[in-house]
């Protein structure tokens, strides 16, 4: 399946609806959704998205099937149990509202939650009670490992998840995730199978010329830390790198968001400072770049989670360097590329840097693993799994009705 062939949705297509509930537009979320609107279009699918109306500063940058819509004011910040039942139910509400006006009882319809957390249930419940349910379907991706002692994740697992297949039947609520150990994690504990998805945010980044090498006469190596600095990913072990002096640490440029407020080490990196968040198009130029990705996540948040990052790297021919224990790593270590892993003390990260920048065979096997990349990670990739899971969705619906037009002809 390619863009040439792509089937023109009709009136009675099926339609995907992605719901995003947080309040901010951050990190992919756009560049996401539309390569699931891509997507959607490949199977002859219409595709719209709800956002919370926090959103409109940015509705100008919204393609029109974007509708800013869902009221989702203090959702992430009520911190207690009464301030966030009083953030819920508006939610619920706009949500309801908005889904009777873009459904059709009589079309398939699936509702899709990308990086789905325990939050965002009240809401979509509160809408599954109020909604024609025939032809409705429920996907629902899990980006990172849930916490199985907390009772939250509990609660998901032997109340919530149950409640909506009751309500939708068990083969019409789908779980997706984007990481295999996830997925492996997930259905050992929730007893349910869960779909492997690929990343399709990569079309702009695929169409990136492959990144030369480091030419030898390149006097400084750029090593860029994207996204805004956090301690989870890692901006501590950064300001470490760049208070240290050595002749191997002016070798080296650290791309960095301003906010971090890092300063030039005498005899230390050289220091570049940028917007915590860039546009698309800066993001690109940056990962064209740069020399090195630097992406030192902790390992217990991103022991088995993805990295849209990490993959955008590995595409555009950029050198990652990660963190043990993650599942990055693990992508690593599949390539032999455990010269990627570091462990982020700079006595030794410094030298790996320059180290792996002349290293010939990890220039090598990087290129291949980038192929590999390539092929799955994309738009045309997911719309083959899209079409896989609407075929068995479709199916189901067919099977239900069948079974109740039966049961109704033995009553009559």
């Amino acid at each position: 399946m390619t863009i040439a062939n792509e089937i023109m949705p009709s009136r009675q297509a099926p339609v995907i609806i992605s719901l995003i509930f947080h309040p901010e537009m951050r990190g992919h979320f756009f560049e996401y959704h539309e390569a699931i609107g891509e997507a959607a279009r490949l199977n002859g699918c219409h595709h719209s998205v709800a956002v919370p109306m926090s959103w409109k500063n940015v509705t100008n940058r919204l393609p029109y099937n974007w509708h800013v819509c869902l009221d989702a004011r203090n959702i992430v910040s009520s911190t207690s149990r009464l301030g966030f039942i009083g953030a819920v139910i508006p939610l619920g509400i706009s949500l309801t509202r908005f889904l009777r006006k873009e459904m059709d009882r009589n079309v398939a319809t699936t509702l899709f939650i990308d990086d789905f957390i325990f939050w965002e249930i009240p809401p979509l419940l509160i809408s599954l009670f109020f909604l024609p349910r025939g032809n409705l379907s429920v996907w629902l991706l899990f980006r990172y490992k849930p916490d199985f002692d907390s009772m939250k994740q509990k609660a998901l697992k032997k109340v919530v998840l149950p409640i909506m297949e009751m309500l939708l039947k068990r083969k019409n609520v789908r779980l997706l995730t984007d990481s295999e150990l996830v997925k492996r994690t997930i259905e050992g504990s929730f007893k349910r199978e869960l779909t492997v998805m690929p990343v399709p945010h990569t079309e702009d980044i695929n169409k990136l010329s492959q990144k030369p090498r480091r030419s030898k006469d390149q006097q400084v190596i750029r090593c860029w830390l994207p996204g805004g600095p956090r301690k989870d990913k890692g901006i501590g072990v950064v300001r470490e790198i760049a208070s240290t002096r050595s002749r191997a640490a002016r070798k080296i440029c650290l791309i960095v968001g301003e906010s971090a407020q890092l300063g030039q080490t005498k005899n230390g990196a050289g220091i570049e400072l940028i917007p915590d968040f860039v546009d698309r198009r800066t993001y690109l130029k940056l990962m064209r770049t740069s020399n090195i990705v630097l992406l030192p996540y902790e390992a217990e948040r991103y022991s088995e989670s993805t990295s849209g990052i990490f993959i955008e790297a590995v595409i555009a021919g950029s050198i990652p360097l990660v963190t043990p224990a993650t599942w990055m790593a693990a992508e690593l270590l599949r390539y032999g590329l455990q010269k990627l892993i570091t462990d982020w003390q700079p006595a030794e990260v410094i030298p790996t840097i320059l180290a792996v920048c002349r290293d010939h065979e990890i220039a090598s096997r990087l290129e291949a693993m980038s192929r590999q990349y390539r092929r799955f990670h994309s738009t045309d990739s997911y719309a083959l799994k899209m079409k896989d899971l609407l075929e068995r969705t479709d199916s189901h619906h067919r099977e239900t009705k069948a079974r109740e037009h039966r049961e109704s002809a033995v009553v009559m």
